[in-house]
């Protein structure tokens, strides 16, 4: 129960980040997305169970704030683990 908390708190510090980022990059009309990061650390490195419930807590919080369906990020974020976590026995990490 504390892996994915603590996998998930630096997720909500990142959402915090980006949004910090798009506020000020909004006066350019620029926006950053960083679906990607929010799934690639659990889902290369952690247990299937652990990794998932925190890409899932991620998903939830980037949907929260989002103009599309609620849910979207949350099934997007855990079909990006699954593919990860099957792959990454066969992608290049160091240890």
């Amino acid at each position: 129960m504390h892996r994915p908390l603590a996998l998930f708190a630096p997720l909500v510090l990142l959402w915090a980040l980006l949004a910090e980022l798009n506020h000020a990059l909004s006066g350019l009309h620029c926006h950053v997305f960083g679906g990607a990061l929010f799934v690639a650390y659990a889902a290369l490195h952690q247990p299937l169970r652990s990794g998932l419930a925190a890409s899932l807590l991620g998903g939830l919080v980037c949907d929260a704030n989002t103009p599309i369906p609620f849910g979207t990020h949350f099934v997007l974020f855990a079909a990006a683990h699954l593919f990860l976590h099957r792959v990454r026995d066969r992608v290049p990490r160091q240890d």
